[in-house]
């Protein structure tokens, strides 16, 4: 039943009342075919595990380990550092850019398999390297769990390519540890990563005021509910939210590296998203801010979004080769 409910291919259609030209017809169509119920599924799953019950959440997460099969030409290979797992995806040749993608998921969803289709197409550029992690998931490891593990990642980065470029890169959740990461190093190293693409990243924890939260809070891939269990499992703590690696968009973002940030119009974190991409201007930071008119949140990791996909693949393949 749990699979039927979450797997989209198996889903009974939603009841979504969307004006003709509203969405992409993309959009239209991955939004009509999202299980019923899905967001109220996955919100339970999450508050049970909080409370101690991780039954359902476990099945949940099972459902969602579908992997992609790598380009022609792309290998990969599985790796372990300190018990951090890695898949490094690359061609033949030497590596002039790595970019460390972090999965999206709310900090509690996902894992490597979310992002292997994202991640082996941009590896099919000569001269970049790509590598995904296995940061642990909340609410057995809240924060700062994902976030060391995320400085971890940068470490074994540092390691294996030590001539490359490394860029942090990530979706939704994976935005946030991007930027908080780049922001931890630059404080405690006094040097950060060479860039950062972000994709529609949570920009703050703290309560969300903001017209797109408030318009697309039910119905739009991304429910208000559900993102509120995310940040319950991450931080437990709301007197933590406001902390600089957790809420950027509060923070002094001066000496973060070049930055390409997309947001989604039909997404719950499309206005956080686009304040931080302002605020990092405001603090002289070289940003790039797009955003995707029509495409919803979790394009990046999910089927039947090949236009904003595609597009948001060609924008990183022309951010790395700079």
């Amino acid at each position: 039943m749990i699979k039927k409910l979450i797997c989209f291919g198996l889903a009974a259609v939603a009841a979504l009342t969307l004006a003709a030209g509203e969405l992409h017809p993309e959009t239209q169509t991955f939004l009509a075919g999202m299980p019923s119920g899905l967001a109220e599924l996955q919100t339970k799953a999450i508050r049970e595990a909080i409370a101690g019950n991780g039954a359902l959440l476990k099945q949940v997460r099972n459902s969602r380990k579908v992997d992609t099969v790598p380009p022609s030409g792309v290998t990969t290979e599985e790796l372990s550092f300190e018990g951090l797992p890695i898949r490094l995806y690359r061609t033949p040749g030497p590596v002039r850019v790595l970019v460390l993608y972090l999965h999206g998921g709310g900090w509690v969803l996902g894992g490597i398999p979310s992002c292997s289709r994202f991640c082996g197409a941009l590896a099919e550029q000569e001269e970049v390297a790509v590598a995904a992690c296995d940061y642990r998931l909340a609410p057995e490891h809240p924060y700062p769990a994902a976030l060391d593990d995320t400085v971890k990642f940068y470490d074994w980065a540092k390691q294996r390519y030590p001539g490359a470029r490394i860029i942090l890169a990530g979706d939704s959740a994976g935005g946030n540890l991007a930027v908080a990461a780049a922001l931890r190093l630059l404080d405690e190293r006094k040097k950060t990563v060479d860039g950062l693409i972000l994709f529609y990243p949570v920009a703050s924890l703290q309560q969300d005021r903001s017209e797109s939260w408030k318009k697309y809070g039910k119905g739009y891939a991304l429910d208000s509910r559900l993102m509120e269990a995310f940040n319950d499992a991450y931080v437990p703590d709301a007197a933590r939210r406001a902390e600089r690696y957790v809420s950027p968009l509060g923070t002094d973002l001066k000496g973060l590296p070049k930055t390409l940030l997309i947001t989604s119009e039909y997404d719950i974190l499309r206005d956080q998203g686009e304040e931080l991409g302002r605020r990092m201007k405001a603090a002289g930071v070289d940003v790039r801010m797009l955003r995707f008119d029509g495409a919803p949140h979790i394009f990046i990791s999910m089927p039947g979004l090949d236009t904003f996909f595609d597009r948001a693949l060609k924008e990183s393949v022309a951010f790395t080769a700079k």
